[in-house]
């Protein structure tokens, strides 16, 4: 476990802030999409 070289809590944090934001805008994607996909078929059928 020498030679692994940890991230400072600073960079964990950047990194985590960094994880979360990609996750949400990814899910209201994902939301907008389906939301979408919903109104045509029910306008469709």
């Amino acid at each position: 476990m020498k030679k692994v070289s940890w991230p400072t809590r600073e960079q964990l944090t950047e990194s985590t802030k960094i994880v979360i934001a990609g996750t949400l805008i990814i899910t209201g994607l994902v939301f907008v999409i389906d939301q979408i996909t919903t109104f045509v078929y029910s306008f469709i059928f």
